[in-house]
């Protein structure tokens, strides 16, 4: 349906934005990890190491919101995921239907005596009653092949959205790990300057 497909394309331009914005992020991070290898490489100080200290939190914030943009990202593929194997169900649901239907008018023909048929006042009755019988047969053909694919399709999208759930967990939990290291490093600065501001007087 068309409000299917302007919410389809809304949500793919989100998750487009969210890979844009993880793409910036992941080069800010090669940035601090460039910086950090260029701290390493001068003689250790407190000064230094406060650098140090400071550049890895600016990563690991870097990190915890790339992270929180990749949990973006996979809800909104989840949304489109779920959008997707709701219109399969629905698809299903009416080719089920035309099925349905094809094998009620089938069966009215097939009520129809031979002899009403064949003297009924249609030109060549018995003929077009057979080719109706015959078109309605290869419709509920095409419906039934039609109803496989699409349950194949959606048993995919439905693996897919357990795929990106799956990864939204395991991104809920780098991102505690990430927070936790955060804290972590916080309390080191705070150390270090406070270290820094006691050589000082």
């Amino acid at each position: 349906t068309p409000a299917y497909a302007d919410t389809a394309a809304e949500l793919q331009a989100k998750i487009e934005v969210q890979n844009k914005k993880i793409a910036a992020l992941q080069a800010e991070i090669a940035q601090y990890e460039s910086t950090l290898v260029d701290i390493g490489k001068n003689k250790s100080t407190l000064q230094s190491e406060i650098s140090r200290i400071d550049t890895s939190r600016k990563k690991i914030a870097a990190s915890i919101s790339i992270t929180q943009d990749k949990i973006t990202s996979a809800n909104l593929q989840i949304q489109q995921l779920t959008g997707d194997i709701s219109d399969k169900q629905t698809r299903i649901v009416n080719s089920s239907e035309a099925i349905g239907e094809s094998l009620r008018n089938v069966m009215k023909i097939s009520d129809n005596t031979f002899v009403e048929t064949f003297f009924s006042d249609t030109d060549n009755g018995l003929i077009a009653a057979w080719q109706d019988a015959d078109m309605l047969t290869t419709l509920q053909g095409s419906l039934r092949d039609e109803i496989v694919d699409l349950n194949t399709i959606k048993q995919e999208l439905t693996d897919n959205r357990d795929a990106v759930a799956k990864q939204k967990s395991n991104l809920t939990s780098l991102q505690t790990q990430l927070k936790g290291q955060k804290t972590i490093l916080d309390q080191n600065r705070q150390e270090q300057a406070t270290l820094l501001a006691q050589t000082k007087n």
